[in-house]
Protein backbone atom coordinates (compact mmCIF):
# COMPACT_ATOMS: atom_id res chain seq x y z
CA UNK A 1 0.00 0.00 0.00
CA UNK A 2 2.95 2.67 0.84
CA UNK A 3 4.53 1.59 -2.53
CA UNK A 4 0.99 2.51 -4.34
CA UNK A 5 1.95 6.12 -3.94
CA UNK A 6 4.97 6.12 -6.32
CA UNK A 7 2.98 4.53 -9.37
CA UNK A 8 1.88 6.87 -11.74
CA UNK A 9 4.56 9.91 -10.84
CA UNK A 10 5.97 11.05 -14.96
CA UNK A 11 9.20 8.77 -15.69
CA UNK A 12 8.81 6.65 -13.17
CA UNK A 13 6.14 4.85 -13.35
CA UNK A 14 7.40 1.49 -15.68
CA UNK A 15 10.59 1.41 -13.73
CA UNK A 16 9.08 1.69 -10.09
CA UNK A 17 6.79 -1.22 -10.82
CA UNK A 18 9.74 -3.48 -12.16
CA UNK A 19 11.10 -2.41 -9.01
CA UNK A 20 8.24 -3.24 -7.00
CA UNK A 21 8.03 -6.10 -8.92
CA UNK A 22 11.03 -7.42 -7.34
CA UNK A 23 9.76 -7.86 -3.97
CA UNK A 24 6.42 -10.07 -5.18
CA UNK A 25 9.51 -12.77 -6.23
CA UNK A 26 10.53 -15.40 -4.30
CA UNK A 27 13.87 -15.68 -6.18
CA UNK A 28 13.74 -12.42 -7.81
CA UNK A 29 16.99 -13.03 -9.80
CA UNK A 30 14.80 -15.83 -11.73
CA UNK A 31 11.93 -13.25 -12.74
CA UNK A 32 11.42 -11.43 -16.02
CA UNK A 33 12.76 -8.05 -13.89
CA UNK A 34 15.63 -10.28 -12.31
CA UNK A 35 18.21 -8.40 -15.04
CA UNK A 36 17.58 -5.53 -12.34
CA UNK A 37 19.57 -6.97 -10.15
CA UNK A 38 22.49 -7.20 -12.78
CA UNK A 39 25.49 -5.10 -12.04
CA UNK A 40 24.96 -3.23 -15.01
CA UNK A 41 21.37 -1.99 -13.98
CA UNK A 42 22.12 -1.35 -10.30
CA UNK A 43 22.45 2.70 -10.26
CA UNK A 44 19.49 2.71 -12.20
CA UNK A 45 17.43 0.98 -9.64
CA UNK A 46 19.30 2.94 -7.07
CA UNK A 47 18.59 6.44 -8.28
CA UNK A 48 14.80 5.07 -8.99
CA UNK A 49 14.76 4.29 -5.33
CA UNK A 50 16.11 7.35 -4.31
CA UNK A 51 13.70 9.74 -6.22
CA UNK A 52 10.58 7.87 -4.62
CA UNK A 53 12.09 8.73 -1.36
CA UNK A 54 13.22 12.49 -2.52
CA UNK A 55 9.96 12.55 -3.77
CA UNK A 56 7.82 12.14 -0.27
CA UNK A 57 10.04 15.46 0.82
CA UNK A 58 6.50 17.78 1.07
CA UNK A 59 8.71 20.69 0.52
CA UNK A 60 9.32 19.27 -2.88
CA UNK A 61 7.77 21.67 -5.20
CA UNK A 62 8.93 20.01 -8.81
CA UNK A 63 8.87 16.47 -9.20
CA UNK A 64 11.36 16.56 -11.25
CA UNK A 65 14.02 18.08 -8.84
CA UNK A 66 14.15 15.22 -7.32
CA UNK A 67 15.54 12.98 -9.82
CA UNK A 68 18.94 14.15 -8.47
CA UNK A 69 19.49 14.49 -5.09
CA UNK A 70 21.82 17.85 -3.59
CA UNK A 71 24.68 15.85 -3.53
CA UNK A 72 24.83 14.62 -6.74
CA UNK A 73 24.13 18.18 -7.61
CA UNK A 74 26.78 19.68 -5.40
CA UNK A 75 28.94 17.22 -7.10
CA UNK A 76 28.41 18.17 -10.92
CA UNK A 77 29.02 22.09 -9.71
CA UNK A 78 32.57 20.91 -8.05
CA UNK A 79 33.18 18.37 -11.49
CA UNK A 80 32.46 21.73 -13.60
CA UNK A 81 33.81 24.07 -11.76
CA UNK A 82 37.18 22.08 -11.97
CA UNK A 83 37.45 21.62 -15.27
CA UNK A 84 36.14 24.97 -16.48
CA UNK A 85 39.35 26.33 -13.83
CA UNK A 86 41.46 23.54 -15.73
CA UNK A 87 40.20 25.22 -18.84
CA UNK A 88 40.66 28.96 -17.91
CA UNK A 89 44.89 27.85 -17.43
CA UNK A 90 45.09 26.30 -21.22
CA UNK A 91 44.40 23.17 -20.11
CA UNK A 92 47.18 22.48 -17.45
CA UNK A 93 47.06 20.52 -14.83
CA UNK A 94 45.30 17.32 -13.52
CA UNK A 95 41.96 16.33 -14.39
CA UNK A 96 39.35 16.36 -11.93
CA UNK A 97 38.76 12.38 -10.67
CA UNK A 98 36.00 12.33 -7.83
CA UNK A 99 37.33 8.18 -7.34
CA UNK A 100 40.83 9.46 -6.82
CA UNK A 101 39.95 12.49 -4.56
CA UNK A 102 37.68 10.13 -2.43
CA UNK A 103 39.81 7.44 -2.15
CA UNK A 104 43.26 9.49 -0.99
CA UNK A 105 41.27 10.77 2.04
CA UNK A 106 42.81 14.45 0.93
CA UNK A 107 41.64 17.70 0.29
CA UNK A 108 41.37 19.32 -2.84
CA UNK A 109 44.20 22.08 -3.71
CA UNK A 110 43.25 25.10 -4.91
Amino acid sequence: MELAKFFGLDGFDDLVQNCVALLAYERPQESSVGYLLEESQRDVVADTINAMILSTNPNMKNLQSCLHSYLEKLLRQLTTCYLERRSSNGDQGEAFHLHRVLNSGKDIKS
